[in-house]
């Protein structure tokens, strides 16, 4: 089917930020942003077949085909605000987004690009709508945004951690009340195949894990199946050297 657009189409009068801008603006400038100022769009590598990644794919695909037409984006990025996978449903979306230099590997953490869909929601662990005027550095405004976290159901509970964020944007500006209801669906739909990928070794440290951490004040850690669990008396012990180590390990181990 094709994407039926619904716009707020009332002239919206001068407000003040709402609150949760007015902080990551404050947060952006404490980073040493600048409104004029040039995206600080750091590059790195990202894992082609991670477990979010294959999660999201047919949930990414389908949305585009939903989509068809609108001048929207969609961006999936991991819990470091790196960029995962950028789909559009329409080609002047893709210029758009190209144009910004968006693609797969980019960074858009608040500290690097200020307020934007995708590092704020992964600063705030909340949802958030991000006007055109709300970005706090210029070159953004062209879009009006809206990220949610994504949450792995497994691992989440204790580790506290984001999985990602998923961010539709509208290059036009305008403002789509459908996008919450949209955006949400397909990050259930993400998290469900998230929990259905999760391996029976995955499942079997957090259940180990949750019994040795009953003990209060007891110090444990366990690494394995890319997954790092810790007690905060067992992170205490721990040198920023022996965290370095720790991650390496989960990523390249093959504990059972």
């Amino acid at each position: 089917m094709r994407w039926s657009s619904v716009q707020s189409t009332t002239p919206r009068p001068a407000a003040p930020p709402r609150p949760e801008i007015a902080s990551s603006w404050a947060r952006s400038r404490l980073s040493g942003l600048r409104e004029d100022g040039a995206p600080r769009l750091a590059h790195g590598s990202v894992a082609a077949e991670s477990g979010l990644v294959r999660a999201a794919g047919p949930v990414l695909e389908r949305a585009k085909a939903e989509l068809d037409g609108a001048p929207v984006g969609l961006v999936l990025a991991n819990h470091t605000a790196h960029v995962v996978d950028v789909q559009f449903a329409d080609r002047s979306a893709g210029r758009a987004i190209a144009d910004l230099g968006i693609a797969p590997g980019v960074q858009l953490g608040e500290d690097q690009v200020g307020t934007n869909a995708i590092g704020t929601p992964l600063e705030t662990k909340r949802e958030l709508l991000v006007r055109g005027p709300d970005h706090f550095i210029a070159a953004f405004r062209s879009f009006t945004c809206y990220g949610h976290p994504i949450i792995h159901p497994i691992i989440h509970p204790i580790t506290r951690r984001l999985e990602g964020v998923l961010d539709i944007g509208d290059c036009s500006g305008e403002e789509n009340r459908l996008f919450p209801p949209l955006l949400r669906r397909m990050v259930r739909d993400i998290e469900d195949r998230l929990q259905l990928g999760s391996t029976r070794a995955q499942r079997r440290l957090l259940a180990e894990f949750q019994v040795a951490a009953r003990q209060r004040g007891r110090p444990v850690i366990v690494v394995g199946q890319s997954l790092v669990l810790a007690t905060p008396h067992a992170i205490d012990l721990l040198e920023p050297a022996d965290h370095a180590a720790v991650r390496t390990c989960a990523e390249v181990c093959d504990i059972p």
